[in-house]
């Protein structure tokens, strides 16, 4: 079965970890570098970070409010969070090892070509969001609060669900990145 598991300890590292490793990625990389595609068919680096910005920009609107302003808690659980199967089949194929290519819609891929490399520091500042909401979740909210998707509207993910899925998204947009750069 495709459920996946992770505690808000574990979520946590990734998003500071996915944070860091944007910083040293594209700390040193020119423009030419940032917005060169491998090929027609491919992103760009730029393109990657802009899509991963839309899409996480869809999902904020709908995190809870009351979550937002509420204070850090005292500790993260290490406790496991495990995503529902139906759930996890999905996130699954957006984790960096799936080698399904999944159609994205317009409204989630880069509007221009050439896009300034500041668009890396939004990112970073949406890991900080993700951080943000993930120190103020109570582990029992992981799965009692829901989160819709601003890509399919009757799609709805559990908040740990939502975390999970933008941990393996932005990992598996990282990965095309650092290919992109490669290139």
């Amino acid at each position: 079965m495709a459920k996946l598991k992770m505690s808000q300890i574990q979520m946590l590292n990734e998003f500071l970890s996915i944070k860091e490793e944007a910083n040293k990625l594209f700390s040193s990389i020119s423009d030419e570098q940032f917005n060169k595609k491998p090929n027609e068919d491919s992103w760009s680096a730029a393109e990657c970070i802009a899509h991963l910005n839309l899409i996480a920009h869809g999902y904020t609107k709908y995190f809870p409010v009351e979550l937002n302003t509420r204070k850090e808690l005292p500790n993260l659980s290490d406790k496991q969070y495990q995503t529902r199967i139906l759930a996890g089949i999905f996130i699954s194929k957006m984790m960096p090892e799936s080698k399904l290519k999944l159609h994205t819609p317009s409204e989630y891929q880069a509007a221009e070509s050439e896009l300034p490399k500041s668009i890396v520091v939004d990112f970073q500042t949406i890991q900080d969001q993700f951080i943000h909401l993930l120190k103020r979740t109570e582990f029992i909210e992981l799965k009692a609060r829901s989160v819709r998707s601003p890509v399919a509207s009757f799609l709805k993910f559990q908040l740990g669900e939502l975390f999970i899925l933008h941990i393996g998204h932005q990992k598996r947009h990282l990965n095309q990145a650092k290919n992109a750069i490669k290139f």
